[in-house]
């Protein structure tokens, strides 16, 4: 196998379906396992056509050895690599990799990272990975999610207690709660939500764990990027109401009776936009590309998956959500009734949250696999 199909992922065909990407070693295993077998048909770049596996095996080289980036997870020809300690860099990840050192980020334990995830966009697999990659990382993600999110919910809710109503449960309390978290999401959650987001592609991609500084590196490291692909979607999302809002404006001077009836297919198409655009945050992490790209990005990787995406987070954030809930009815209890009892249990729903950035971040990295393959 030449030097530069070596450097590539290798994509292999199953039941009728291609899928992928995985490393040579990693098609080794499948082979040993039983999963395939040497005729199954694999491809990677370079290589003018598919080919049986056993093949494609006896043109490698085993005097250059595959080996892992510290940084991106890639593998590669060692040859290709540059070595670091008992570890190796991709040439072009040699800055960044150093960088996160010097700031406590990304630990390599012993010098070796974790084996790669495998990409199929089933729920199954995405849930396991998301929840394997969450609990391995939990003490770091519920640190950067507390510290960011517990002053500002203390704070969040002080303000709707003390200052803007009497009654907290009033619809004004609810709306002034709602208008506060949204805004502070935007400034200043999304340094935990990238931090996090990081955490699990890094993780996925075969990296050691990430520590609480490192996590925190990531999250303002990528302030700028999510903040801009934010900011755009909102823009996007806000046009998209006034357009959406349009025929009911006009029908409602037309149609007395039966208005009702237009909201079911504006509501869809609004879900459909709303998928369409919602996995750009993961695409701006993941392509190092924030702004107008993550989310054209995010737009071309989701194309014909809407309702399947929809339905895998229905059923990903159904368990969190019932814990948020039942954690939210402490505040049934009137002696607890308070802006410090409601800002530490909104921060704690917060944190058990987490478990679905982490699962938006493995979609995201299969949705880019299915695309790209």
């Amino acid at each position: 196998m030449s030097s530069s199909i070596e450097s590539s992922l290798f994509y292999y065909e199953r039941e009728g379906s291609h899928e992928g990407p995985v490393s040579r070693d990693r098609l080794v295993e499948m082979v040993e396992s039983g999963e395939i077998d040497g005729e199954t048909l694999v491809w990677a770049e370079g290589m003018p056509d598919w080919k049986p596996f056993s093949e494609a095996q006896e043109m490698g080289d085993p005097s250059d050895p595959m080996v892992k980036c510290a940084y991106s997870g890639e593998v590669r020809p060692e040859s290709q690599m540059l070595p670091f300690g008992d570890g190796w860099v991709a040439p072009e990840f040699k800055d960044q990799f150093v960088q996160q050192l010097a700031e406590g980020g990304v630990s390599v334990e012993d010098g070796v990272v974790g084996e790669a995830y495998v990409a199929d966009f089933t729920l199954g697999t995405m849930f396991s990975q998301s929840w394997k990659i969450w609990t391995d990382q939990l003490f770091q993600i519920l640190l950067i999610t507390l510290i960011i999110w517990g002053p500002i919910s203390i704070a969040m809710e002080f303000l709707v207690y003390e200052v803007f109503t009497e009654d907290p449960e009033s619809l004004q309390a609810v709306q002034r709660s709602f208008q506060l978290e949204r805004a502070a999401e935007f400034w200043i959650g999304v340094i935990a939500t990238g931090g996090t987001m990081m955490i699990a592609i890094l993780r996925w991609n075969g990296g050691g764990k990430v520590d609480l500084p490192g996590a925190f590196s990531e999250g303002f490291r990528n302030y700028g990027r999510l903040l801009g692909t934010r900011f755009l979607l909102n823009l996007l999302v806000m046009g998209g109401a006034i357009v959406l809002c349009v025929p009911i404006i006009v029908m409602a001077d037309v149609v007395s009776e039966g208005l009702w009836l237009f909201f079911i297919p504006l509501g869809i198409l609004a879900i459909w936009l709303i998928v369409r655009l919602g996995c750009a945050d993961g695409a701006a992490l993941i392509r190092e590309e924030g702004g107008m790209p993550a989310i054209k990005y995010s737009w071309k990787m989701t194309k014909g998956r809407v309702w399947k995406i929809c339905l895998f987070r229905i059923a990903a954030y159904s368990l969190p959500l019932v814990v948020v809930f039942i954690t939210g009815m402490v505040l049934a209890i009137p002696q607890l009734d308070n802006f410090w009892m409601s800002g530490i249990v909104s921060a704690i729903g917060t944190a058990v949250l987490s478990f679905t950035i982490v699962f938006e971040a493995i979609m995201a990295l299969h949705l880019r696999a299915v695309y790209e393959g």
